[in-house]
């Protein structure tokens, strides 16, 4: 047939127009691919002459899914057309379904009762027949007709029970099929509880009580098959299983770690909290969640998970101060395979409260692969509340941490440290005469980079407030020198060594002062200053140093001028902000912790 003939057939089938069918049929009624018969097009339209035309033409024809005009009649449960289409009976399309199994679907009663002496009991390649169809779907009355094919079995053992979902289907097929399980052990009520149907557990435990504990090949419960679906109204139906274990030694509770059902979890909690899997595992490795691996640990005593993190730390992580002082004495020394430890997890997390508790056991303050320390950490991370707990651990590092913090850009974390640095360690006099000087090579350096351009202007105020002028404490406390040194110091870069033209400046001549070769270049080849070419005397590394060091500068400034219990000191250079000669301090403003402060009134 062509395909203008087949839409004119097509077209005359949609007008309802009998004659004018009959006067376009041809010969041939070749269908081609993805055109449908026009037989299926009347059943499925409910044109019954039409059927009764073309039916005694044409009854083999197929759609594309090997469906026949009988089904089309089914699915839209026209029993006038199927009556028409009875010799279609017997059937099957490309999934092995039957005309019966398409009734089935849509509660076509009275076309199951005309399909079922010839069709019934017959399987299709999904292994469904047409009364599991019938269960699957609810619906009762088609499942009452099609009782005659209770008790048969799919190729993998599935029966129409375990496809009910309801109370009614379960009681009409629970005296043929109540002890039928599939090939692998799955049980009725197992299907029940993967799909969270409690009427139809409460109806199987109720009628075959002894279906509770059962389990399949692999040792698997309904309890687990619920707890893996979060089915916690299930769960309680069913919680005669709890404590048993699959083949892996895989318990309900674990089932429902992985999913993460809070309800479900605390439903098995107390109950199979203490149990292992065959690889020796709690509850707490099958989750990621944190707060579960927590409420788990604190349970068992404390918990390790595949990355060496115990329950402590992770309660540390969470800043739970109640979990943390359950398992702080079995894990408070021990540290995961980075070599973190739980002090350093908290600092890590900004964990507060527990870093007040971990911070006095001397067996948390260790440092982990890396060489970092929990102060160290929360220099990185500009965990600035912590600083106080930690104190302790300033000794351990040769490194100053307010550098590294300032680097990270955590100023605020960088002044604490230092401000700690100042209380905590005692100067001595050459130390504070070296950051003295690396001060004033500092300022001279940001004023001479400044000198020509626009902004200049900005530097060379601060250089009078430093060094030409009596500097308020009111200045400090309200930010405006700190904030205006941090913007020069961000827009200024350390120049390169005049002598190898790669490494950073780092070395100060004395006594010219000037700033212009890497410590490398000045120990081995530099007899003599390459800017003015005066004798070199001595060589002065700073302490404080880099882009940022500002805060730390004007940190010690007014750590100082706090020490000296006045509101203003001065800061007198010997030679104007040209000049750029030797720095003068007045011995004054030194706190008075620092031994021989007198020594330090001249430099």
């Amino acid at each position: 047939m062509t395909s203008e003939l087949y839409q004119t057939q097509l077209n005359v089938i949609l007008s309802g127009s009998l004659d004018l069918l009959e006067s376009h049929l041809g010969a041939d009624h070749l269908i081609g691919q993805g055109k449908v018969p026009l037989l299926n097009v009347a059943a499925k339209m409910g044109h019954h002459e039409a059927i009764c035309v073309l039916a005694t033409r044409w009854t083999n024809e197929t759609d594309d899914y090997g469906r026949t005009a009988l089904m089309h009649a089914c699915l839209q449960g026209d029993l006038e057309s199927a009556k028409l289409l009875l010799c279609q009976r017997g059937r099957v399309n490309h999934g092995g379904q039957t005309a019966l199994i398409y009734a089935a679907y849509t509660n076509a009663l009275e076309i199951i009762k005309l399909l079922i002496s010839e069709e019934e009991g017959r399987v299709c390649s999904q292994g469904k027949t047409a009364l599991m169809v019938a269960a699957m779907q609810d619906h009762p009355e088609a499942v009452t007709l099609l009782l005659c094919e209770a008790g048969i079995q799919g190729p993998d053992g599935t029966t129409a029970l375990m496809l009910a979902r309801s109370k009614a289907v379960v009681d009409m097929l629970l005296g043929s099929e109540g002890r039928l399980y599939r090939n692998d052990g799955f049980t009725p009520l197992m299907s029940a509880a993967c799909r969270n149907l409690p009427t139809v557990i409460e109806a199987l435990l109720e009628q075959v009580p002894d279906l509770l504990r059962l389990s399949t090949r692999s040792k698997r419960t309904a309890l687990m098959f619920a707890a893996e679906m979060g089915s916690t109204r299930c769960m309680e139906l069913l919680l005669g299983e709890v404590g048993m274990q699959d083949d892996l030694g895989r318990t309900a509770l674990m089932f429902a770690m992985k999913t993460g059902c809070s309800s479900s979890i605390d439903l098995l909690l107390d109950s199979e909290c203490s149990l292992c899997d065959n690889a020796g595992r709690y509850a707490s490795s099958y989750t990621s969640s944190i707060q579960k691996k927590v409420l788990v640990g604190v349970r068992v005593g404390g918990d390790v998970d595949s990355d060496g993190i115990t329950t402590l730390m992770h309660a540390a992580q969470l800043d739970d101060l109640s979990a943390v002082r359950m398992v702080f004495e079995t894990q408070k020394g021990m540290q995961d395979i980075n070599g973190d430890t739980a002090l350093i997890h908290a600092c890590r997390n900004h964990s507060l409260s527990v870093i007040s508790l971990l911070s006095n056991d001397p067996e948390l303050s260790k440092s982990n692969k890396d060489g970092h320390t929990a102060i160290l950490v929360c220099a990185l991370n500009g965990f600035t509340e912590a600083i106080p707990y930690l104190l302790k651990e300033l000794p351990l590092h040769s490194d100053n941490l307010w550098d590294i913090a300032l680097c990270e850009g955590h100023v605020d974390t960088s002044v604490a440290l230092l401000d700690a640095f100042l209380q905590e360690v005692r100067f001595s006099p050459e130390m504070l005469h070296t950051f003295t000087v690396g001060l004033y090579a500092r300022c001279a350096e940001i004023a001479e980079e400044y000198a020509y351009i626009k902004e200049g202007e900005t530097p060379l105020l601060i250089w009078d407030a430093l060094v030409g002028s009596v500097v308020d404490l009111d200045d400090y406390i309200d930010g405006s020198l700190y904030n205006a040194l941090s913007t020069c110091s961000r827009h200024a870069s350390l120049q390169t060594c005049c002598i190898c033209l790669e490494l950073e400046v780092g070395v100060i001549f004395l006594p010219c002062h000037h700033f212009a070769c890497c410590e490398t270049c000045a120990t081995t080849i530099v007899k003599a200053c390459p800017v003015c070419r005066r004798q070199v005397e001595d060589l002065l590394v700073p302490v404080l140093w880099g882009d940022q060091s500002a805060s730390a500068l004007t940190s010690l400034l007014s750590s100082a001028l706090q020490s000296s219990g006045t509101s203003a000191a001065r800061l007198s250079p010997q030679h104007n902000r040209d000049s750029y000669s030797e720095l003068s301090f007045d011995g004054s403003l030194i706190n008075s912790t620092i031994s021989d402060a007198s020594c330090l009134s001249n430099f």
